[in-house]
């Protein structure tokens, strides 16, 4: 893929992101000042002054709603994966910070503080609302698999990340498909003290919710992996060009593919969490268990859940294949 496809790609795919992003802001401000006008009367207001304040909550909402989302973002890598100081670690000693600064200098990017996080599923991600406080986390499993000049690679991927401020912009993006996702866990829960469900069985207006957020969430989700995936990409190409050796990288994704990774469910599931910031998808739970008839065949509706799920997979992907980018990157190192 050429520079100037990929950028227009990326032009393309940050206007669709963005525009979604706005028609969340306004659909919510629209929504308050409709209310407001509606409920303007009953509290003995003209309707015209309870459109107003409606659309003053409307915004004070909607920006509360992008501040709070940016901020739990940028933090949910280390409070997933519990990572700490790279210092303080085992492996102290092996002299990453050297090399992440090296690689900073040579980005013309602030240093990242730089934590490790104690898990096999490979990770490797940098977050944070500024470039200069921005954080790098990897992980033992990452660290454990990869030699230095793969790490070196891995690190520049991660700094050309950094230097196109892509951990805030994700971020920002995910806003829609974040809030969506929490409105419906909200009228899904059961309150667990006195066993009373959620909105979404008690009333039609709570269903009504859950099916608008649900749509919310979709379209959300899959403008954000429109979005992310072409970030990678991007990254792909900073990074191959800044080591010298596209086929390093392609290497160091070929260790990685989660199709190799075998983790125990837990790590695996906090890992999946915050995979969007990582460099390689994280691998994907088993769905292997209590799917097997006789003659090892799976039962029709299990099969038709599984075409369901490889479609979503799909859709939602926030990661290119990785025969893919080890496509494209052997491509740059031919050119």
């Amino acid at each position: 893929m050429t520079s100037i496809r990929l950028r227009s790609r990326l032009a393309v795919a940050l206007l669709v992101v963005v525009s979604g992003t706005l028609a969340f802001v306004v659909g919510i401000v629209i929504s308050t000042a409709r209310v407001g006008e509606i409920v303007g009367p009953v509290l003995l207001v003209s309707p015209q002054t309870g459109a107003y304040a409606g659309t003053i909550l409307g915004g004070v909402l909607a920006v509360g709603i992008v501040v709070g989302t940016t901020y739990t973002g940028t933090n949910a890598v280390h409070d997933r994966l519990e990572s700490r100081e790279i210092a303080e670690t085992a492996y102290a000693d092996d002299d990453i910070e050297s090399l992440v600064e090296r690689l900073a200098l040579q980005l013309d990017v602030p240093m990242p503080a730089v934590e490790l996080a104690e898990t096999p599923v490979p990770h490797a991600s940098v977050s944070g609302l500024t470039r200069r406080g921005s954080t790098l986390v990897l992980s033992s499993g990452l660290l454990d698999r990869l030699d230095r000049d793969q790490l070196a690679a891995v690190l520049a991927h991660e700094l050309a990340h950094l230097a196109n401020r892509d951990a805030l912009v994700v971020t920002l993006v995910a806003v829609p498909a974040v809030f969506g996702r929490s409105v419906m866990d909200g009228l899904n829960a059961t309150n667990e003290s006195d066993g009373v469900p959620g909105a979404l069985y008690t009333n039609l207006f709570g269903i009504a919710a859950f099916l608008l957020a649900g749509c919310l969430w979709l379209v959300g989700k899959s403008l954000l992996a429109v979005f992310t995936r072409q970030r990678e990409l991007a990254a792909d190409r900073a990074a191959a060009r800044l080591v010298g050796s596209p086929a390093t990288l392609a290497d160091a994704l070929d260790t990685l593919d989660p199709e190799s990774i075998d983790a125990p469910v837990a790590d695996v599931r906090r890992a999946r969490a915050v995979g969007v910031f990582s460099i390689v998808e994280p691998p994907r739970p088993s769905r292997d268990a209590f799917t097997i008839w006789e003659n090892r065949r799976r039962p029709p509706t299990v099969r038709v859940r599984d075409w369901f799920v490889a479609t979503g997979d799909a859709l939602f992907a926030t990661h290119p294949p990785t025969e893919k980018r080890t496509e494209l990157l052997r491509r740059y190192e031919r050119e």
